[in-house]
């Protein structure tokens, strides 16, 4: 059995805040380059969708790094990114190291029912920490901008969500259930446990 991906919900004000830990201040403030018509379509896409979600919101900082424009595979559109190159390189980063599998690898196998699901937008479901928002500041033909959510591409975003999801699913890991980042794979011995942990474990990470 797969399952579809775990769609992303608007999160309460009590969700678990991000910190952007930083051994100096960060002054780097990118130039804006020329775009293309076709990359301006994106950029305003992108402002225009994750300003209506809140997912960022209007900034006054000094300091901001520079958009990256990637051709989806497979696809004619772009997506749009930051580029947190520098961020990260003054970011103290935070080292998560996942339970290993081959710990809990002979349970796996000896489960007969599976399900595999993918959580959509996985970073976006951790917020930064509000004095934090700053170091996140993007500048385009927009404006100034800033993430109120993590953002793909900072170099701590991929343990604190390996952090956050662990902790919501505690109770099961090892059990019936193997997590890497946005993948989670629940494994039970019976559809009966199957059914009861998708409907009532599975919904508390959206």
């Amino acid at each position: 059995m797969v399952g579809r991906p775990i769609p992303h919900r608007q999160r309460s004000s009590s969700i678990q805040k991000s910190c952007i830990e930083t051994t100096q201040e960060f002054r780097y403030n990118a130039q804006l380059r020329q775009y293309s018509p076709r990359e301006l379509k994106a950029i305003d896409e992108f402002v225009d969708k994750n300003l209506a979600r809140g997912y960022i919101e209007k900034s006054t900082a000094k300091c901001s790094s520079p958009l990256l424009l990637v051709p989806k595979k497979g696809t004619d559109e772009l997506r749009v990114c930051v580029d947190f190159r520098k961020l990260n390189a003054i970011t103290k980063k935070r080292v998560h190291a996942p339970l290993p599998t081959a710990a809990y690898r002979n349970r796996i196998a000896q489960a007969r029912w599976y399900s595999k699901y993918d959580i959509e937008e996985a970073f976006y479901h951790l917020r930064i920490r509000k004095e934090d928002r700053p170091k996140t500041t993007f500048r385009c033909h927009r404006g100034t901008f800033q993430f109120v959510v993590m953002p793909f591409g900072l170099t701590n975003a991929p343990a604190e969500f390996q952090i956050y999801i662990e902790n919501i699913l505690w109770e099961l890991l090892g059990k019936h259930v193997t997590i890497h980042l946005d993948d989670i794979l629940l494994f039970t011995d019976d559809l009966k446990t199957q059914t009861r942990h998708i409907c009532s474990n599975l919904p508390a990470t959206q």
